[in-house]
């Protein structure tokens, strides 16, 4: 009786059969015994930039030693899927969700992905794509997303649907954002170099449980403006922030943390109004870093947050592992992103507020 083929890598044997009982070697199998990501694979497959030299010349050794032939026409008749993501957008502005969108877009279509886009209601853009056969949806949450028309709408998809910006599900497959990491990195920074008096402005709840942990942490100096909430970036909120513009020099701050770009350029507006400079009179760190604010900036902001690159690679990666796997194998994936520091100009040492 012959032995069935199997494939040996890291330790561990794996079997992967056509239906036709001939084996298949897939972009999974490269890259697992290439030690990457489908990604990684499928951009050293197509000679795509963004992988080493030494990587590239691994995989497509791997691949040519296993007779790695692409079969996209076959694989649409075997496993009755497109290749197209039907991508939910919400309909506002928003520098940070735009770049990720373009991101998203670009690695998608490299990958060998065609992209739909609808922008607005949630429920009536699932039945659209439903219509034109899309069976991978990749949406950013809004409120229309817990509307149980939404959610009738999402049970009745078959397909594969990833939610952004979302906690584990065991509906559908997600990607969160790190943020509570993402602002103790901040908090860290600052204290590092020599800051015992910080301020966080902002409403988002994990981000403020990040800089609470962080000061408790590091046993920062309490003090009035010590947080600063601004839900919806109410106005009374920032006549709080005014007030503590206004103060002399020893009372106030040596550093500050805003949580979103947005509040960042009505802080900047305010020092601007009290002939304060940044980073003159205290050292600012902004949550998310989008490429517009060097350029609106006077000076190239210090911001923490996640990479639009990496929150893309870790989607379209759980998806080139559903597309060559096998889903109910798989089960729903959960990834959290980690945030990035990036130090600029905006922070430097206390000793540099010395009064």
């Amino acid at each position: 009786m012959a032995m069935s083929p199997i494939l040996l890598y890291n330790g561990s044997i794996e079997q992967n059969f056509h239906e036709s009982g001939e084996y298949v070697v897939t972009i999974k199998d490269i890259a697992q015994m290439a030690g990457v990501s489908f990604t990684t694979v499928s951009k050293a497959l197509n000679g795509e930039p963004g992988v080493r030299e030494e990587t590239r010349n691994k995989i497509l050794a791997i691949a040519s030693k296993l007779n790695y032939v692409p079969n996209l026409a076959a694989r649409r008749l075997v496993d009755r899927k497109s290749d197209s993501i039907g991508l939910i957008w919400p309909n506002k502005s928003g520098l940070f969700l735009y770049h990720l969108f373009e991101q998203f877009q670009i690695q998608a279509e490299k990958a060998g992905y065609s992209v739909m886009v609808a922008l607005g209601n949630p429920t009536a853009s699932v039945r659209t794509f439903m219509k034109h056969f899309v069976d991978t949806i990749v949406v950013w949450p809004s409120s229309e997303n817990t509307s149980p028309e939404f959610i009738q709408a999402r049970e009745a998809f078959q397909g594969t649907l990833l939610m952004f910006n979302s906690s584990p599900s065991p509906y559908y497959h997600t990607i969160s954002i790190d943020r509570q990491e993402a602002i103790q990195q901040a908090v860290d920074h600052l204290a590092g170099l020599g800051h015992r008096k910080i301020s966080f402005i902002g409403y988002n709840s994990e981000k403020i449980t990040g800089f609470d942990r962080a000061t408790q942490l590091l046993e920062l100096e309490e003090h009035p403006d010590r947080l600063i909430f601004t839900p919806k970036n109410a106005a009374e909120s920032w006549n709080r922030v005014a007030d503590m513009l206004r103060k002399p020099k020893s009372q106030r701050p040596t550093a500050l943390i805003v949580d979103s770009y947005i509040a960042m350029f009505k802080l900047l507006k305010l020092c601007k109004t009290y002939s304060l400079r940044i980073p003159e009179d205290f050292s600012l760190i902004a949550y998310d870093d989008v490429p517009e604010l060097e350029e609106i900036t006077d000076i190239a902001v210090t911001t923490v947050g996640p990479s639009v690159e990496h929150l893309a690679s870790a989607a379209l990666d759980i998806l080139f592992e559903l597309r060559q796997g096998h889903p109910a194998e798989v089960g729903h994936r959960h990834v959290k992103v980690a945030s990035q520091l990036t130090v600029r100009g905006t922070t430097r040492p206390v000793s540099d507020y010395a009064l």
